[in-house]
């Protein structure tokens, strides 16, 4: 079963080489700007097509690893060839198998595989995959050709349902990007301090790496820690003078969350005046 890619991105790259390294058959890669498929060709040892009709034609199953709102236009170009046996596949984690469907034309073997990675390198981020989950979506007929891919890949995969799509990305969201902004902020309350930017990621990035280990480990309420944790009213109240705008409100919400899995945490605990505190700043 030969798999082939439209569009070569970081998911395009990084997807391929780790098939390839896996023992899958790649066909290989088109797309725009082509210098972009022919590079992906060249880091996989596959080939490159100069059109997408071509590539259709030499893959059993297609993946579109182009971004969300391109998927719609790929699949109306692809639909006008013979895919009357070809599985057709995107790696978006909102959207469901549905946007490979219209009035005139539909593919029984439409399907979404998702990995639940950040790729930040074209490549370098393969590597990384080894350790992630795939989520996978779609006909019946779509995700048995997923299984037989997933199953040599020997990743954990999730089977989800259409209409959780778009909860299952926001939990992607809050887990990944989401923790970008708070990264972010603490990095900018350090340049306030003296720091240099790089000074400032290299003494943050042990407690945030510990931190996630903990977490992803153990759990939010086993890893918590902190002055919500504590009850500390008196530390939230200082943290307070130094913040202002959107920031005093996002650190109000983080804190009235963080309070909540501390009760669940302590409940023997009395948080009554740092939840007085948060309701009244």
């Amino acid at each position: 079963m030969k798999v082939g890619f439209i569009g070569a991105g970081k998911a395009g790259f990084s997807l391929g080489k780790y098939f390839k390294e896996k023992g899958l058959s790649v066909s290989g890669y088109y797309s725009i700007p082509e210098k972009d498929a022919i590079e992906a060709a060249r880091f996989t040892n596959t080939d490159f097509f100069s059109s997408a009709g071509d590539l259709v034609f030499f893959s059993d199953i297609i993946f579109i690893t182009t971004p969300d709102s391109e998927i719609k236009g790929v699949w109306q170009e692809i639909k006008e060839y013979d895919i009357s046996e070809k599985t057709i596949c995107h790696v978006s984690g909102a959207l469901g198998a549905d946007v490979f469907t219209d009035e005139s034309k539909s593919a029984d073997k439409r399907c979404s595989l998702h990995p639940l990675l950040a790729f930040s390198s074209r490549k370098e981020s393969w590597k990384e995959l080894e350790h992630a989950t795939f989520s996978i979506e779609g006909t019946e007929e779509g995700k048995d050709s997923l299984l037989r891919i997933t199953k040599e890949l020997e990743n954990e995969v999730i089977n989800l349902g259409s209409e959780k799509k778009a909860e299952y990305h926001l939990a992607s969201v809050m887990a990944s990007n989401a923790v970008v902004a708070m990264f972010d902020m603490a990095v900018r309350c350090f340049l306030d301090c003296g720091f240099s930017e790089a000074s400032a990621r290299k003494a943050l990035r042990s407690l945030f790496e510990a931190n996630a280990h903990n977490v992803a480990l153990k759990g939010a309420k086993a890893a918590l820690t902190g002055p919500c944790e504590r009850g500390d009213a008196e530390t939230v109240k200082k943290h307070f003078k130094y913040l202002d705008g959107d920031d005093r409100k996002l650190y109000k919400l983080i804190s009235m969350r963080l309070v909540k899995i501390a009760e669940k945490k302590n409940p023997e605990k009395d948080y009554k005046d740092l939840k007085k505190l948060l309701e009244d700043i």
